[in-house]
């Protein structure tokens, strides 16, 4: 067989092309250093390549996080130890100003205090590459508020046992004897209780006293006396005039052991005493005072003689006074400082989150901005994205980095409200109405539509509530403003921002005219007239017109009407004797009783009768604030919001002068003449049918107050609507705008962009409010809590569900006139024959009242439709039932609130002067961790759980406590003072060398697992090494020796490769 010369030629390239690759492939190592330069070079081996590589990447992460951490544990240790030193330097000066020391000294010491105090706060408050070091997780905490002080209260207490009052019985208790007294004197007004019987108890007597205390309104005639058949109380002036104080008002309650609690508002001193007066008991006296009463009587009887230096004879006469008469003795009264009862509860938004519930009012963060629900129930609508009806966004320039703030209660504002058995509270009667349908329609009872008409109007009740009013001013913004929300009686607190105000004055409104003329002011004569019933203001003073006035008409009475009658400046009329009277002096006629006034300098002869005294020339009758043409209203209007409000069914007590607020018809009336009603008389007057009564036809609107769709407001009026204020464009705006798709009305918001024309149905621009000033940046969110309210509580849920709160709803008169759901519960059912059911012991809820009654409320239950089974509280009904009274009505004028806002791991809160007062942990419970080698997990930052990181505010605490004791310098507590602080001191520096000792041991674990890892990262590298990297010496002879084979294979191939045509024969 022939072998072709083509097939030698071909296997001859063939090996000359694989010795090229192969020559090719030792020169790629030699110059590479490495066997593998593709995956397919070797697959096994590429793969354990790739598994080590990978270990190796894990191993470099790990020593990126322990350099990470080693910064963050190295700043941490190096701060608690400047800490530490703080603490030592306080302890210093605590152990040396414990002996005592100069007033130059401990002001010395307190100024260095104060700044160990700032030095403690920027250790605690340390940052490293931005992010918190005592923080936990919250490396960049969010704004929030500091925890909020309040103001203290003076409290009086009279302790009856303690005063040793009565007799003791056989239970340790003091009981008082039939005729024996306690008077209790305080602000000016005594009460006295009187026991009609032996052996009633002191706690008894005390709880009849605070009783008649807490009815003290100021006006002694309102107060009757209580009498029962086992004591009789009333109240009487003081015996000591000039001692009451008409600003202020004192709240009494009984202490648990049946003390006597006497309090008034926050920074509100007053005065106070007691005495117990009895009949003297051989079996129980005092020496000294039996010994002080027989001197007493001796001296005033014998011509300054003691006891002691009479005979045995006058002796026994003054035993036998002394002792058949009643004794008197003062009781010691305690005074302490107490917190007040109310506080404010601050609440900053959160970042929104799909599948979370959130309810009306709610504020959240999306996207930069801050938005409020509009709705209850509000689920998985994306704020920004959905119907402003939905979520509508919070005005938020508010951009300081930290401020302090004082929120004091300045008074209140009265408005009204339709309430629904849930406690919201609407404006609009409409609104009410629906949403108390729903939940009528809801527990399945109502049968026909007229059936629930009944229901709705039982279970919906107009009432007047008091708005707090608030004086809000920042360390850096100024003065804040305050606003009310209804729907869940919560406030909001916002800041002008740069070249903003926060807006006030008076808007008057209604019929009003000025007296004044176009050719110049007569005196004592009208300069124009002024129709019946109209307001006239004239020289300051308002005047309701009882008549037409005329111009040029006599009012030289005007002017010397006055509210406080009769005045001082009164003399009588008497015939035989001649008066003198200057200008604007009163005379009176004792025979009728009437009054008259000089309007000019006159003189009464002698002789004049009783009928010629109207005849004299100027002299005039008048009364109370009145001459018989006008009615003297005074220097101010009817105040909308301040005023008091008729409630049919409502004891009410007006005296002259007093405005009264109608809500039924938003109308105001004065009284002419003291008038009072009790519960039956109030449920049948009215007051546009008394004569007691003048209607006022004008009223003043305090500018820039929260806007209400439930008002009228006329051109020029300010109101305030979520952080803007808006000038009225329209008079007799009612708010309300009919859409044609529906058919039905709707309130139209100042913010709205448009509205509907009630007359053709087109959609035109919002032109009733003109949008005014710049923005208000709200700061943040608050509810008020009072200590004083009742209590609700419901049966448990069990573990599994929710168990409902509820919160109750306090009218401005004081009575209960709902309850507020806040927390709906869910409860889960059992099953019956009819459906399911909760069982009948869960019908009602228990109202525990502060004088401590109890009261049964019915619950309204509904299913909640998002999740089968449950059951949540939808609202309550009271049925009828009597509602109590005598409930503070939120906090109290003089009440006051003070924080500070920002957004550090420990918000510092400071006083007027810039002095730290208190901390407070603005961080989070929780740490991150993250890996350093293999299963090994650390925290770079200090353990927050357990008040890790927030325990290190207390020595900022300590340090304040340290500073005031310096400050104060009392000999009797000072001592004490100091070294409690150091104690606490001592205490803080071993806590934060244990702080130290935690980083300290993390930064141990940290190197011995960063040496491990090193230590497996260079195996690693030679595992790498023994895969990848080649001999270069062996690899160049392989590559001498193959560069060679390839060359003789070129030469050898070259002679063999002859071209011959054999190959293609």
């Amino acid at each position: 067989m022939r072998i072709a010369n083509l097939s030698t030629t071909q296997n001859i390239t063939r090996t000359i092309r694989e010795m090229d690759q192969e020559r090719l492939r030792l020169e790629a190592q030699v110059s590479s250093g490495q066997k593998i330069t593709l995956p397919e070079d070797d697959g096994m081996r590429m793969g354990r390549l790739i598994e080590l590589d990978t270990e190796k990447s894990v191993l470099t992460q790990y020593q990126r996080n322990a350099s990470y951490a080693t910064e963050y544990l190295n700043s941490g240790h190096l701060n608690l130890d400047k800490l530490r030193e703080v603490t030592v330097r306080a302890q210093e000066i605590a152990r040396v100003s414990g002996s005592g020391l100069s007033a130059p000294a401990m002001e010395t010491y307190g100024f260095e205090v104060d700044q160990l105090i700032e030095e403690a706060l920027n250790r605690i408050n340390a940052t490293h590459r931005k992010k918190s070091l005592f923080a936990g997780v919250d490396s960049k905490p969010n704004f929030a508020a500091s925890d909020v002080k309040v103001g203290d209260r003076f409290q009086k207490t009279i302790s009856f046992n303690g005063n040793y009052v009565g007799k003791s019985n056989a239970d340790g208790k003091y009981e008082l004897s039939q005729g024996d007294q306690l008077v209790v004197n305080a602000n000016g007004h005594e009460y006295v209780l009187t026991a009609s019987v032996s052996g009633l108890a002191t706690d008894v007597a005390s709880t009849a006293l605070a009783s008649i205390i807490n009815q003290d309104e100021g006006a002694l005639n309102a107060i009757p006396p209580v009498t029962t058949s086992d004591y009789n109380v009333f109240v009487r002036g003081s015996k000591t005039p000039g001692q009451r104080d008409p600003n202020l008002k004192v709240m009494a309650k009984t202490s648990d052991q049946g003390d006597l609690l006497l309090v008034a508002g926050v920074g509100q001193d007053f005065k106070a005493s007691g005495q117990y007066i009895t009949d003297f008991d051989p079996n129980f006296y005092f020496p000294e005072a039996v010994k002080t009463k027989l001197d007493a009587a001796s001296v005033d009887q014998f011509a300054g003689k003691k006891y002691d230096e009479l005979t045995s004879g006058d002796k026994k006469t003054i035993a036998q006074k002394v002792y058949a008469g009643s004794w008197e003795r003062d009781l010691l009264l305690g005074s302490v400082k107490v917190a007040g009862t109310s506080t404010a509860v601050m609440a900053t938004p959160t970042d929104w989150k799909r599948l979370s519930r959130y309810n009306e009012g709610d504020l959240v963060y999306q996207d930069g901005s801050v938005w409020r629900s509009r709705m209850g129930s509000n689920w998985n609508h994306k704020p920004g994205e959905t119907d402003s009806k939905i979520w509508e966004k919070v005005p938020n320039g508010y951009s300081v980095d930290r401020e302090d703030w004082k929120l004091s209660v300045v008074g209140s504002e009265r408005r009204e409200y339709w309430l629904a058995p849930d406690g919201k509270m609407f404006d609009l009667k409409s609104d009410a109405t629906s949403h108390t349908q729903q939940i009528i329609l809801d527990q399945g009872y109502v049968t026909s539509s007229a059936q629930l008409q009944t229901e709705t109007q039982r279970l919906i009740e107009q009432i007047t509530y008091a708005i707090p009013k608030f004086d809000a001013k920042g360390s850096e913004s100024g003065k804040g403003l305050v606003s009310f929300d209804s729907s869940n009686q919560e406030f909001y607190l916002a800041s002008p921002q740069q070249d903003g105000e926060v807006i006030s004055g008076v808007f008057l409104k209604g019929n009003f005219s000025r007296d004044v003329s176009q050719v110049g002011a007569q005196a004592g004569k009208a300069n124009a007239s002024h129709s019946q019933g109209s307001v006239i203001s004239r020289q300051g003073r308002y005047y309701l017109a009882l008549d037409k006035v005329e111009a040029g008409q006599d009012v030289s009475t005007w002017e010397h009407l006055t509210s406080d009658f009769p005045p001082a400046s009164t003399f009588t009329f008497d015939s035989a004797q001649t008066l003198s009277l200057l200008k604007g002096s009163h005379v009176l006629e004792p025979n009728s009783g009437q009054y008259f006034v000089a309007t000019a300098d006159t003189t009464i002869p002698l002789g004049t009768t009783n009928v010629d005294l109207p005849k004299i020339a100027g002299l005039s009758p008048v009364s109370q604030s009145s001459d018989g043409k006008v009615f003297l209203l005074g220097e101010n209007l009817p105040n909308e919001g301040k005023e008091k409000t008729f409630v049919s069914g409502r004891p009410l007590s007006l005296k002259t002068g007093e405005f009264l607020h109608d809500p039924t018809d938003d109308l105001y009336y004065v009284a002419n003449a003291d008038l009072t009603l009790d519960a039956s008389q109030s449920a049948s007057f009215s007051p546009s049918g008394t004569a007691s009564l003048h209607f006022v036809p004008a009223r003043i609107i305090q500018q820039g107050t929260d806007w209400s769709p439930s008002k009228i407001y006329d051109k020029g009026q300010i109101v305030h609507y979520n952080g803007q204020y808006y000038q009225g464009n329209k008079s007799n705006w009612d708010n309300l705008s009919r859409d044609p798709s529906t058919s039905s009305e709707y309130a139209v918001l100042p913010s709205d962009e448009f509205m509907f024309d009630k007359a053709t149905g087109a959609r035109i621009s919002n032109s009733a409010w003109l949008p005014i000033d710049k923005p208000l940046g709200h700061v943040i969110k608050f509810s008020v809590e009072n200590d004083g309210l009742p209590t609700v509580s419901f049966p448990s849920a069990g573990t599994s569900g929710t168990t409902a709160k509820a919160s109750a709803v306090i009218d401005a008169d004081g009575f209960i006139a709902g309850l507020r759901v806040v927390e709906p519960g869910r409860y889960y059912s059992g099953t019956s024959a009819g459906g399911k059911v909760l069982p009948p012991s869960f019908d009602n809820a228990k109202v525990l009242l502060p004088n401590g009654s109890e009261m049964d409320v019915k619950v309204l239950w509904e299913q909640d439709t998002s999740s089968p089974g449950t059951w949540t509280v939808a609202g309550f009904d009271f049925n009828s039932q009597t509602m109590p009274s005598g409930i503070p009505a939120g906090p109290q004028k003089g009440d006051f609130y003070s924080f500070a806002t920002g957004s550090t791991s420990f918000v510092e809160h400071r006083d007027e002067n810039g002095s730290i007062v208190d901390v407070s942990y603005n961080g989070s419970k929780t740490n991150s961790e993250f890996y350093i080698g293999h299963e090994s997990k650390i925290s770079s930052l200090l353990e927050a759980k357990d008040g890790g990181t927030e325990k290190l505010g207390g020595v900022v605490s300590a340090l304040v406590d340290l500073r005031e004791a310096l400050r104060s310098a009392k000999p009797s507590s000072y001592a004490a003072e100091v070294e409690l602080a150091n104690q606490k001191l001592i205490s803080l520096e071993e806590q934060v060398i244990d702080n130290m000792g935690e980083l300290a041991s993390k930064m141990v674990r940290m190197e011995t697992v960063k040496s491990h890892d090193e230590e497996y990262y260079m195996e690693l590298n030679e595992r790498v090494s023994r895969d990848l990297d080649v001999d270069v010496s062996e690899a160049i002879m392989r590559l001498m020796q193959a560069s060679t084979s390839y060359q003789a294979a070129l030469q050898v191939g070259a002679q063999i490769m002859n071209t011959s045509l054999l190959n293609y024969i």
